[in-house]
């Protein structure tokens, strides 16, 4: 297998064409390109400008709930049920078929109802980052980025995106019990 520069790799993406028109182009253009950081500088940039998301922001408490706040910083050692909880109480409803990302092990089935909390992204470079990090993909043995869809209005937690260490993830929180259906 012949190794692409640097160089020689820009030049192959600037004379692919780009086009991306929807939250499935956007994924699988992060999947192909390793240069895909700009995309979630554009995400960011688009997000910040809707009323929608700044709606959203505006109605999660200004301080993150303590239960939600210790799922970010790691989750595996969390109370779910406790973020679940936070999540319902102080969450906003998602719209109908509200678009999001998350990356990593997924079990293949179309569709799904969470059993759990299920943090996404509004950016596929991040759900592909996500999947990357503690070495999970590896483990895994693969690397799903997958795109979901609510099939209903549910709460969720919308992290805000300015002031935190973790505000480039773009990150949402969904409670457990929402039906999603996978692109």
């Amino acid at each position: 297998m012949q190794e692409i520069t640097g160089s020689e790799q820009r030049h192959r993406i600037e004379t692919d064409p780009i086009l991306i028109r929807n939250a499935l182009d956007a994924a699988n253009y992060v999947a192909r390109y390793e240069d895909h950081n700009w995309l979630n500088n554009r995400i960011t940039d688009a997000l910040r400008k809707t009323s929608e998301y700044k709606k959203w922001h505006s109605a999660m408490p200004s301080r993150t709930p303590s239960a939600i706040a210790a799922y970010q910083k790691n989750y595996a050692k969390s109370d779910l049920a406790a973020v679940n909880s936070e999540i319902n109480l102080h969450g906003s409803p998602l719209p109908l078929g509200q678009q999001l990302f998350h990356g990593g092990l997924w079990s293949g089935m179309s569709g799904a109802i969470t059993s759990r909390p299920l943090s996404t992204s509004l950016s596929p470079t991040v759900a592909f980052s996500n999947a990357l990090h503690s070495a999970k993909a590896y483990e895994a043995g693969r690397l799903d980025l997958i795109v979901l869809r609510t099939t209903v209005s549910t709460n969720a937690f919308v992290f805000k995106s300015r002031g935190t260490k973790l505000g480039h993830e773009i990150e949402v929180l969904l409670a457990a019990g929402i039906s999603l259906k996978i692109l």
